[in-house]
This record gives C-alpha cells, structure tokens and sequence, in this order.
C-alpha cells in the first residue's frame, strides 16, 4: 500500500497483489465459516441420533449426554462468533466517511 499527498489531499493506492491477497483472506475466512457451520450442523444430528437411541433402549445415557453437551457448546460457540462478527459490522457503520 502507498499513501502519497497530491494537493494536500491524502490518496491511498493498494497494488494488485496486495488486492489478490486480501480477497484469498475473504474467501478463506468464508470457508471456514462455512466449515464451522457444517460442524455445528454434524453435531446437532449426532445428538439427536443419540436421544433416539437412548428413547429406543438402545443408548447409553452417558453417551447421550455428552453428545448433547457438545452440540450446546458449539452451537454457542457459533452464537458468540456471529455476535463478534455484528458488533464489528456495528462499528465499522458508525465510523464516519
């Protein structure tokens, strides 16, 4: 990046590369997003597999509960990253131009 004054007037310049860079940076953070959410996801179905194993007899209440208790703390994991994610947002619409 270059920031250079042309009649007192501050102009930042960013390369291309420095463009590239930072797009790879977007989608790579939105990969893994996007991961995480599968996770979640995966975890849900693994703790609900559980409880319908342990209501047909089959399960261990342990078990059961353990996979309930992951579900619960990834989904809350999640829940705490999009409230990080809003806030900066937040911040960032309030800045002034």
């Amino acid at each position: 990046m270059q920031i250079t004054a042309k009649e007192g007037i501050p102009i930042v310049q960013v390369d291309a590369g420095q463009r590239l860079k930072e797009n790879k940076n977007v989608e790579g953070f939105a990969q893994e997003m996007k991961d995480f959410i599968a996770k979640v996801e995966k975890r849900q179905v693994e703790a609900d597999h559980e409880v319908k194993r342990l209501a047909s007899g089959e399960g261990n209440i342990h078990e059961t509960a353990l996979a309930l208790e992951k579900a619960d703390i990834t989904v809350r994991l999640l829940m705490k990253g999009r409230d990080k994610i809003v806030q900066a947002y937040q911040e960032v619409m309030r800045m002034p131009l």
